[in-house]
């Protein structure tokens, strides 16, 4: 399905390489800086937009977007379209959301040369509104805005279960934060709630230079594997519990669950998982918590807020 583009982990001018093996320019891909001179477009800040510019990049999502074997992509934020025409190449229904309208008669030309492809304007932060309009669950792919990434994220995770998977750029401080580990400096709520619902894998690190105009910091491509874990009724329970877990990370658990869990029950139950009840929230794993919502679930403790 790759074609001659599928050995993506090596670098153009690797000396290893010679000419015949190198990886080659996908016959999908055009000029970001044509593109945008032929249609006089540029990146417009209100949108938070960074246009992807290099195709090695772009073809290692593409790839890993192939892998998950989806019936049918979404792609929120095509933007110049250079990772849309990617995915329209894998021959899949491809359905591209963008809220730019400038941004209109360069995706209508895509549309018209990829039969697979159908793009509509409107917020691809609303999952809601776009999954009604599916009957299957669908993979997400996108180059997210930094300033958004936040709000995708949480709508990504709200509606887990009806996503066949997903693959993001995202800022590289939050990438390494949605794969940290416990114990580790990076590991927060937000790991615990997206290791909880998905295998989260890097799949790229790109440089500031394979964007136009190019970001202030280095990215990152994440993709994201459902994993069966919590009953769904047990989510809003297990989002409240890691949320107080982590307000105050100095605090010992005991003192932040205090208003959810009373001290002696929870004591007893870190003692049980082999914890101290000076533990604090960064020493449990993501399955730790999910035992302890069920836990708390079945004393009938913890309540969404």
């Amino acid at each position: 399905m790759l074609g001659p583009w599928g050995q993506l982990g090596a670098s153009r001018d690797s000396p290893s390489m010679n000419a015949q093996e190198r990886p080659t320019t996908p016959p999908w891909w055009e000029s970001p800086g044509q593109v945008l001179k032929a249609h006089q477009l540029q990146a417009r800040k209100r949108f938070s937009q960074n246009f992807l510019a290099d195709w090695r990049i772009v073809a290692k999502i593409v790839a890993r977007a192939a892998a998950f074997e989806p019936t049918h992509i979404v792609e929120i934020g095509p933007g110049l379209g250079m990772l849309t025409a990617g995915l329209a190449s894998l021959d899949l229904p491809l359905l591209a959301l963008d809220i730019d309208r400038s941004l209109e008669i360069r995706l209508r030309e895509l549309e018209a040369r990829y039969a697979n492809l159908t793009v509509r304007f409107a917020d691809g932060s609303d999952f809601s509104s776009w999954l009604a309009a599916l009957e299957t669950p669908p993979l997400v792919v996108s180059n997210l805005p930094y300033a958004l990434s936040g709000r995708f994220l949480r709508a990504t995770m709200d509606h887990h279960a009806a996503i066949a998977g997903a693959v993001y750029m995202l800022q590289r401080e939050v990438a390494l934060r949605l794969m940290a580990r416990a114990k580790t400096p990076d590991y927060g709520a937000l790991s615990v709630l997206a290791q909880s619902m998905f295998h989260v894998s890097p799949v790229a690190t790109a440089r500031a230079s394979a964007f136009i105009p190019p970001p202030k910091v280095d990215s990152m491509v994440v993709a994201f594997e459902p994993v069966p874990t919590l009953s769904a009724s047990n989510f809003p329970e297990l989002v409240t519990l890691v949320k107080a877990a982590f307000a105050q990370r100095r605090k010992l658990l005991v003192s932040n669950l205090k208003d959810l869990v009373p001290r002696p029950l929870l004591s007893d139950w870190l003692a049980a998982e082999g914890f101290s009840a000076t533990c604090r929230a960064e020493e449990l794993s993501p399955e730790h918590f999910q035992r302890l919502t069920r836990f708390c679930a079945s004393q009938d403790l913890t309540r969404s807020t």
